[in-house]
């Protein structure tokens, strides 16, 4: 997937972008996007593969989820669309 004109957006750049291009999509990227919030946060990297993956592993993932959380965030709080209670 891309943008004309842009080559080699990561999937952060690709949202910002689609928000900024294409404001007529904002509410079904938000949805989007909240559904991607609203994913665990390392419960289930634990409960399901405490014994495939070691202790810094699953930290190291869950730092991953983190950020990409917090980088979703960020992008809907610029363009307006963050929920209140976020």
């Amino acid at each position: 997937m891309g943008i004309e004109s842009l080559s080699n957006l990561n999937h952060f750049q690709f949202i910002e972008e689609a928000l900024k291009r294409f404001p007529q999509f904002t509410s079904s990227i938000k949805k989007v996007v909240d559904r991607a919030l609203a994913v665990d946060d390392g419960e289930l990297i634990d409960a399901k593969y405490r014994s495939l993956l070691s202790k810094e592993r699953r930290a190291l993932i869950k730092l991953c989820l983190n950020y990409r959380k917090e980088s979703l965030k960020k992008i809907l709080l610029k363009y307006g669309q963050a929920d209140k209670k976020d």
